[in-house]
């Protein structure tokens, strides 16, 4: 018996799925990252606006970046960090980790997903679920220096 010739329409079908599995890898890939470079700025942030750091001072009751980030942290100072993130490395650094995933995107498609997932973060309860679940699943992965050289990319530093 002859083996049926798939017709375009089931050709076109498997042509969607493999889209949107790309889609979806890519998407994945560019949120990890800016996660990743969200959760590193707003610590580089954090400690650049602690009092006790400013001051040196000893105590550790004065040191605010020695507290437990609350939601409300990001919650108050969201746009300062979105500002100190949104720079001109941000695109090569996201380029960077899909590189290293042998993904393949232009950096309008990369920018345009970038600006989706930080306007998305703004509204989400509990960023710090967000990001720990990022890390969870790189180390399944065996991903996490692909994320540190992420963060070499832009030039910052865990």
């Amino acid at each position: 018996m002859e083996d049926p010739q798939p017709s375009a329409e089931d050709e076109s079908n498997q042509g969607d799925e493999i889209d949107g599995w790309f889609s979806t890898t890519l998407i994945n890939t560019v949120k990890t990252a800016i996660l990743h470079l969200f959760n590193i700025t707003s610590f580089n942030y954090l400690r650049e606006t602690c009092y006790g750091c400013i001051t040196n001072h000893p105590s550790q009751r004065q040191q605010q970046c020695l507290e437990v980030l609350g939601e409300d942290y990001y919650q108050v100072n969201f746009q300062r960090i979105v500002r100190r993130l949104v720079t001109p490395k941000l695109i090569p650094a996201i380029q960077n980790l899909l590189v290293l995933q042998r993904i393949q995107a232009d950096d309008f498609r990369v920018k345009t997903i970038a600006e989706t997932v930080l306007y998305e973060l703004k509204s989400v309860q509990g960023i710090h679920s967000a990001i720990a679940h990022v890390y969870d699943r790189m180390v399944e992965e065996k991903h996490l220096k692909q994320l540190n050289s992420v963060s070499e990319c832009y030039g910052l530093t865990n």
